[in-house]
């Protein structure tokens, strides 16, 4: 089933119409006749035996595993497309209808969003990520049954001819580099050895140009960049730990300061990123150390209290680890029943 859920309204001063942009909030509003046509045929394909599958521009359910608030919070209401982010009615609504499973677009995120409501009846929110980002995937989905779906995630690691403009970007950054030097682009990406990296790289100078520049809040940044993952864990324990007890803590984790040394805040702040896009894709890009690195540094930061000059830092760390623990999105079942 393909929903419509495009709505355009009337610009106030009536030359023209706004954009699309909201997502499924304003259906709502404006095509109440749109839940009236999907429960019919939801209606219609329980009486016929079908598997009904729903497909539309934007995600029905939160992409954010459950962060929202918390990124508005720490960002702005702006930041993250949180203005695209369901309200939590839109999915109690569609699977009050009785529908289990639709398929997002727009975001360009590999996500899976599970919500269930008070009357039982769970919807599932499959989130595609783009072909043309990272990560560059697709999602297969196979009907086993009537009662159940299996949703693979396939990642375009290997793309035929996917550098055949690099001579052309080659010229470009020998431009910059000669007359604008300030805006030249890392140009490693064009030794990427397979599309996954090109993407991976990519992501790296959206995140240096666009997304800290514009989103993130001054004192977040001083924070963390320019800091390796050592100071930071110093800077969040103070003096309430000796360096004995926290080398003893930290052996128990199974992590040591080489691992916290071989980091800086500025590569945190690109896993989060790679951890929001691609969610269980980004693990072929962190290594599980580091992993066991940050859930140190996470959990050491949630049990200070008290300590105002670290607040941010507490609620990017309840954000990041609401990311790292989101539903699995790589390989997983749907139950139709």
């Amino acid at each position: 089933m393909a929903i419509d859920a495009n709505v355009y309204t009337p610009k106030s001063d009536g030359k023209g119409f706004n954009g699309s942009g909201i997502g499924y909030n304003e259906v709502l509003t404006y095509k109440r006749y749109l839940l009236e046509w999907t429960e019919k045929v939801v209606e219609n394909a329980n009486r016929l035996g079908k598997t009904l599958i729903a497909f539309s521009h934007y995600p029905m359910v939160d992409f954010n595993d459950g962060a929202t608030d918390e990124m508005k919070q720490l960002f702005g209401v702006n930041s993250f497309q949180a203005h695209r982010v369901p309200n939590e009615v839109v999915g109690e609504i569609f699977a009050d209808m009785g529908l289990k499973v639709h398929v997002g677009g727009h975001m360009h995120l590999n996500d899976t969003g599970i919500i269930t409501t008070k009357n039982g009846n769970t919807l599932t929110n499959i989130q595609t990520p783009s072909l043309a980002a990272y990560p560059p995937a697709y999602k297969l989905m196979t009907i086993k049954n009537t009662s159940k779906l299996e949703v693979e995630t396939v990642v375009l690691d290997s793309v035929a001819s996917f550098n055949s403009f690099f001579e052309n970007y080659k010229k470009e950054h020998g431009f910059l580099r000669d007359n604008f030097p300030d805006r030249m682009w890392n140009d490693t990406i064009l030794a990427s050895s397979n599309y996954l990296d090109f993407t991976n790289i990519h992501l790296q100078e959206l995140v240096r140009w666009r997304l800290l520049p514009n989103n993130w809040p001054e004192h977040l940044k001083k924070s963390l960049l320019n800091k390796s993952g050592w100071q930071l864990v110093q800077k969040v324990l103070g003096e309430d730990f000796s360096e004995k007890e926290l080398l003893l803590k930290m052996n128990n984790a199974g992590v040591s300061e080489t691992d916290f040394k071989n980091w800086s805040g500025g590569d945190l702040i690109l896993d989060f990123y790679r951890l929001r896009n691609a969610d269980g894709i980004a693990l072929i890009d962190i290594e599980p150390n580091r992993l066991k690195t940050y859930s140190f540094l996470f959990d050491v930061l949630q049990r200070q209290t008290g300590n105002e000059d670290i607040l941010s830092l507490q609620l990017f760390a309840l954000i990041f680890q609401k990311q790292m623990n989101g539903e699995e999105s790589m390989k997983f079942k749907v139950h139709l029943e």
